[in-house]
């Protein structure tokens, strides 16, 4: 199948903003990851909130530049209530899927209130990433959850970056399903192959540490003391805390359902993507819908506005641009797939930080082994 390429008005943009976000997750994708120390809300936290302000702001301005509000209007409100309904359930089952893959990652005996600790941690640490522009769901998953758990902040730190590693690798394999399957336009294709060499180091780097990780630590621990100041310590910590969040994945029989979930995650995300392109009247494959989720999930990966608004929207028009859909119902899309994908996550985890009384700490994150 044959994509349109991105014409006219848009094509300009496409290209620039898309590769833009490709090539600023490559930069930022450590510096996203949960660090041994780490402060809430420092200069480089300010930093990207104004960062991401901006570009949401720019987006927002993209996203809605052209566009009649009562064509869009009139779209919304003959949307489809029961794949609307549907797509809502199925995000509920997703993150009930991320925070059981999360269990398993931790290597916990099943408890049922373990497993509601986890599940609140994932909906909080959705929510903040969501709401505010320097992600910091994962600081905040870590906190909460260390609170509630007799687990240590050393293991969900692992455990946070095996999921990081599992994420890379199932949308470098998704990215390479549509460049296979699709003719996909070169604003896509370009950037879509340095995401692959990513998910590759990923893939490798995984392997490396499960087979000789801890022979590697061993070694390199004397050499890693002579740096100056902390600097061996932490990186001989952040070696550590990898190595034993990878503790899962060190058999088959551990690892398989992880994998199984993971994938099981990808698949149900691009499920509610589908399920609103029939309820806005948009006939487009299933591959169409795991188009939209990888530019979501990976032009979402940068500061962004708070609530990703404009960015959000932005990236999905961008998206189903290639697939020679109109501005003006990609839009309507974007803004109800907004309200299904992101809001129950917000709204629920809004609930999980008021009932559970929990503050976030005004003190830096001190990970013990």
């Amino acid at each position: 199948m044959r994509i349109a390429s991105a014409g006219g008005r848009h094509s300009k943009h496409n290209e620039v903003w898309f590769c833009f976000y490709i090539y600023y997750l490559v930069f930022i994708f450590n510096y996203n990851t949960p660090m041994s120390q780490n402060q809430i809300f420092d200069r480089s936290t300010l930093l990207k909130i104004l960062i991401g302000s901006f570009l949401g702001i720019l987006a927002i301005w993209l996203a809605f530049r052209g566009v009649s509000f009562r064509e869009l209007g009139a779209v919304l409100s003959k949307a489809n209530p029961w794949l609307v309904t549907f797509g809502i359930l199925i995000v509920f089952l997703n993150v009930a899927i991320l925070a059981f893959r999360w269990w398993l990652m931790l290597l916990r005996d099943w408890k049922t209130t373990e497993y509601g600790t986890l599940l609140g941690g994932v909906y909080l640490g959705q929510m903040f990433n969501i709401l505010l522009p320097a992600r910091l769901g994962e600081l905040a998953r870590i906190f909460f959850v260390s609170e509630r758990m007799e687990v240590t902040k050393s293991g969900l730190f692992g455990s946070l970056v095996l999921e990081k590693v599992l994420e890379v690798i199932a949308f470098g394999l998704a990215i390479t399903f549509l460049i296979t399957a699709l003719a996909l336009p070169t604003w896509v294709t370009e950037p879509g192959q340095t995401f692959l060499v990513l998910a590759l180091i990923a893939l490798l780097a995984m392997a490396a540490l499960l087979l000789w990780g801890r022979k590697f630590l061993l070694w390199a621990t004397p050499i890693l003391g002579k740096l100056p100041g902390e600097w061996g310590e932490r990186v001989a910590g952040i070696l550590e805390r990898a190595l034993t969040g990878f503790d899962s994945m060190r058999s088959w029989k551990r690892q398989l359902p992880i994998w199984v979930l993971t994938f099981s995650s990808l698949f149900l995300s691009a499920l509610t993507n589908y399920l609103i392109l029939g309820a806005v009247g948009i006939q487009a494959p299933f591959t169409a819908a795991l188009f939209v989720l990888i530019v979501l999930q990976v032009g979402s990966a940068p500061p962004s506005a708070p609530g990703k608004l404009g960015v959000f929207h932005y990236l999905a028009v961008l998206a189903l641009s290639a697939f020679g859909v109109e501005k003006d119902l990609a839009l309507a899309y974007s803004v109800l797939l907004y309200v299904v994908a992101l809001m129950p996550k917000i709204l629920i985890g809004v609930g999980v930080l008021i009932f559970s009384r929990w503050r976030i700490p005004d003190l830096r994150l001190k990970v013990k082994s």
